[in-house]
Formats: C-alpha cells, structure tokens, sequence
C-alpha cells in the first residue's frame, strides 16, 4: 500500500446516520473483502471509543464477490458472481513450459482458523486440478456461498462493538487534507471528518477521487504528498 501523511491506501442494514454529525477515528472506504477486513481487525484490535466507520457505494458488503442465493427452480442454489473458492495448499497446473499456481493462505487462514467457517472441496474428484480447493458451506453441507466470510466479519464487527458503524449507499466524490482531521464528500453531498482513511476501492473509481482532490497534492507534484 502507500502511506500518505494522514492517511493509508490500502491495497488490500445500519440507516445511514447524519454524516454532518458524524466523525470517525477511522474511516474505511469501499466495503469489499479488503475494506472489511480492515474494519474487522480494527475493531477486534480496537482498545479506544473512536469510532470506526466503513462506507460503501452499494448497498451491500463483499465488493466482486456476490453470492446470489435461493436461485433455480427449487430456490436451493448459490450462483457465485464473482469469487467462489480458496486454496489452502498450493495447486499448480502445468501447460508446457507455463506453471499456473493458485494459493491463497491469508484468505485460507481468515475463513478456516479466524473464522471458523465450515468448508469442503469444490470438486470432490480426485486427481483433478481442483479437488484440493475449498468452498464455504453450511452446516448441512450445501452451499453457503463465498461472501459468507465477509458477511461473517461484518456481523462480528457489529457484535464486538457499538462503535462501528457501516454505511451503505455512500459514494466518495473528494478527499481534503488540512488541519488536524480529513474531510470526505459523498455523492449525497454530505461530508463526514476522520483522523485516519483507508481507501479500497478500485483503480478508475480511485483516480476519480484523487482527481477531485486538489489538498493531497504538492504543488507541481502528481502524487499524493508522502
């Protein structure tokens, strides 16, 4: 990620309340599995009363990962929009002198031993690149759907603090830097002040932000000032 001087990018349902009135010791923008995940270690870490805030353009958490649940003829499948599985232990495909690996320990870790979620193979046949991959499910054993573990670390979030707020339907416009605290626009045209921000949102999305976001820069200088 890249440190700025009073904030960190990180490259890694609450009624929304009155963002005029609202100020956050830490402010999380974008709630996909990174922005959550921050949220979440915040908070389990947390050992003041500031508060810690998460905005996200949607009305949901998970970002690129979104399970649509209680699909079919019989509303008792999970159709996975986006990401949908995790490798525990390395798996390497081999095509010629091409080596595909996938492994994912941190994610592996976070759902397995931080969460405790119950999983089993994605593809139970042996022998086949992917039977070594796991996927979340219930306690029946069907399908519980990928974002399980981000709806998981929301809700604990929510449990293990009353100074956690998620505030859903907010779309950040501009950052300003000045004084002792930092300053964000939503779309709405509310504004909410922060002492630490951590962004997680996607690059175009981002760029837009830094763009309408003239304080963070030096003077002649088109990077944020370190």
């Amino acid at each position: 990620g890249i440190m700025f001087s009073r904030f960190v990018l990180f490259q890694f349902v609450v009624v929304p309340q009155a963002a005029s009135a609202l100020h956050c010791g830490l402010g999380i923008v974008g709630g996909g599995p990174g922005g959550m995940y921050v949220s979440w270690r915040a908070v389990l870490n947390s050992k003041s009363d500031s508060t810690v805030c998460l905005f996200e353009r949607s009305n949901r958490v998970g970002g690129r990962i979104h399970s649509l649940r209680q699909q079919g003829p019989n509303y008792d499948m999970v159709v996975e929009a986006g990401a949908y599985r995790f490798s525990p232990n390395r798996t390497s495909i081999h095509f010629g002198n091409f080596t595909w690996s996938l492994y994912t320990p941190i994610t592996a870790h976070l759902i397995l031993d931080a969460l405790q979620l119950r999983v089993k193979r994605y593809n139970p046949s042996p022998g086949q690149y992917d039977s070594n991959l796991q996927k979340i499910v219930d306690a029946s054993g069907h399908d519980a759907g990928y974002l399980t573990f981000v709806e998981k670390m929301l809700a604990e979030a929510h449990e293990k603090s009353n100074n956690f707020v998620f505030l859903p339907a907010h779309e950040l416009i501009s950052i300003r830097a000045g004084g002792p605290r930092i300053s964000l626009t939503f779309a709405s045209g509310e504004q909410v002040t922060c002492d630490k921000l951590v962004l997680n949102i996607p690059q175009r999305p981002l760029l837009r932000v830094l763009h309408a976001s003239p304080s963070l820069f030096s003077a002649g200088s088109p990077w944020p000032a370190v």
